[in-house]
This record gives C-alpha cells, sequence and structure tokens, in this order.
C-alpha cells in the first residue's frame, strides 16, 4: 500500500529539491502564499481539520487561523529554498530583538534557550548568530550538519552522541548558550512526560538533564514573522536551584523542569499559534515523535 503523501513531504521538496527549490526561490512570496486559502479549502492533504481541531485546543477560535498556518509553513519552505539557493544569504531580511534585557541576565551563567519550532532551521541559525552575538552557544538538532543556508561554523554545532553531550556540557560550563528544540523528541530517544495545552507531551529527558543543574538559566525565546523579517522575543528567565546538587537531587527534578518548560513553551506559542510548526502534533499521533508517555 503506497503511503499517502504528506503536506510536510511536499515543504520539504519545496526546501531542497534542487529543481523545486531553484523554482520556489524565484518566485515572489505572493505567488506560494496565494495557495494558503487553497490548502485550507480543498484540504489536498486532509490535515485541516487536525490543524483546526489544535488551534481550537490552544484557544485560538479565529476562523482564518487554518489558512495562516498554512501561509506560515508555505513560507518557511520558501525561505528555506532561498537560503539553499543562495538567494537568501546576501539579504536575509529585517531581524530585531524584544527583551533583549532579558538575555542579559544571564550573562555569567550556563542557560538554556527554550523555543517552540516557529521558523526554518536556516533562519534558526541566522537569528541564533545575530541574537547571541560573541557569547559561546552550541546549536544541536537532528540533521542540522546538512544545513549550511544559514553559514554556520562547524565548532557551533554539537553533533551526535557522546561527542554532542561534550559539546553540550563544555559549553554550558564557559557560561555559554545551548540551543536546541525542546517540543519534539524522535521515537526511541529517552523522555519524560509533561502536559501540552492539557494534553500529553514528551519531553527530552537529555534537555531536562542538562537543565536541572543548580544556576543553570532557562530563557523563554519565540521566533516570530514580521511582515518581510523575524523578531526574537524573549521572556523572563528561570533560575534552576536545588536542594541537592548529585545526581539523585537532579534525577528528582526531573518531572518539575519538564513541567516548567512545557508551560514556557505554551505561553511562547500563545503569542502565535497558526506560527508554530508543530501544531497539528497535539492532535495526531506523528510517526517520528516519541510516545506520549
Amino acid at each position: 500500500m503506497t503511503r499517502q503523501r504528506s503536506l510536510h513531504d511536499t515543504l520539504n521538496e519545496i526546501a531542497f529539491d534542487p529543481l523545486l527549490r531553484t523554482l520556489a526561490a524565484d518566485l515572489p512570496f505572493e505567488r506560494l502564499g496565494a495557495l494558503a486559502g487553497y490548502l485550507a479549502g480543498a484540504d489536498p492533504y486532509g490535515e485541516a481539520d487536525f490543524v483546526r481541531r489544535a488551534l481550537s485546543r490552544v484557544g485560538a477560535t479565529d476562523g482564518a487561523g487554518v489558512e495562516r498556518f498554512f501561509e506560515h509553513q508555505l513560507w518557511c519552505a520558501w525561505r528555506e529554498a532561498r537560503w539553499q539557493s543562495g538567494a537568501m544569504a546576501a539579504e536575509p531580511g529585517r531581524f530585531r530583538v524584544a527583551g533583549r534585557e532579558w538575555l542579559d541576565e544571564t550573562a555569567g551563567a550556563p542557560t538554556i534557550i527554550v523555543a517552540p519550532m516557529t521558523v526554518t532551521l536556516s533562519d534558526a541559525v541566522m537569528c541564533i548568530r545575530r541574537l547571541l552575538r560573541e557569547r559561546p552557544f552550541t546549536i544541536y538538532g537532528e540533521g542540522i550538519e546538512a544545513i549550511d543556508g544559514g553559514g554556520l561554523p562547524e565548532d557551533r554545532i554539537a553533533g551526535g552522541g557522546l561527542k554532542a553531550v561534550r559539546a553540550i556540557r563544555a559549553t554550558l560550563g564557559r557560561n555559554g548558550v545551548l540551543c536546541t528544540y525542546p517540543d519534539f523528541v524522535y521515537r526511541g530517544h529517552p523522555a519524560q512526560p509533561a502536559s501540552l495545552f492539557g494534553a500529553p507531551r514528551p519531553i527530552s529527558s537529555g534537555f531536562l538533564s542538562l537543565g536541572a543543574a543548580s544556576g543553570t538559566m532557562l530563557l523563554p525565546c519565540v521566533l516570530l514573522r514580521e511582515r518581510e523579517g523575524i523578531v526574537a522575543r524573549l521572556e523572563e528567565p528561570i533560575r534552576i536551584e536545588l536542594d541537592g546538587r548529585g545526581p539523585e537531587a537532579r534525577r528528582a527534578a526531573l518531572p518539575e523542569i519538564a513541567q516548567v518548560v512545557a508551560e514556557l513553551l505554551e505561553s511562547l506559542i500563545r503569542r502565535a499559534p497558526e506560527q508554530w510548526l508543530l501544531l497539528p502534533t497535539l492532535t495526531f499521533e506523528s510517526p517520528q515523535m516519541a510516545a506520549r508517555g
């Protein structure tokens, strides 16, 4: 039996297929954006109802939310196509920071950014570089080595396995910043259950273990599309303080920290739920995502 094609498959090809990305990169976004109404109305991939129910779960009842969600998905694929074709490097667009004082507050402390997935990976890399400037940071993510649109130096990529653990711990040990997405855990990876918008949600155990160290700062951040650019909105950081500093105290703190992370994600997603790329996972089971618990 042939698996039904998903919108994600098509968008991935727009972003990375050599021919399709070249065609997409040369188009003004309005040409692609006009397809959002078609995706919401004709629903060729059978995903509109999942999106509609997910928007309702986060409290977004605006009837235009489904179309805006598909438009943002198309915008992200178009942006990545432009990064991968080289069209974006010379003109990445406007970027600004709202709440930089919260980043400044984390100076001198190991810091972990808590951010939902709202933009394409190359855009995320670009924003991180412009946000953190000279501060030490490392980025962890599946397949990030294949993304070169943002021009990320190799020593900023954590890698995988034990190499990633060593790179991340070294960065945090220098009071640097870990950048990764905690809102998605791949199947087969250890995870801690939490509640997100009233539904079970797995949070990476490795991510939580890194955060469960006294003095670590959790910095909420969301990257949002804004006219022709992106804004990084930061919120007040949370400092982790544990009564004990040993492994047992850290393990005991994981469920509480998992829920703190989930609540931070909820607050950030509510700013613009139609821009959360993982919105449909609230109402359907992703075959790539870890079990909900």
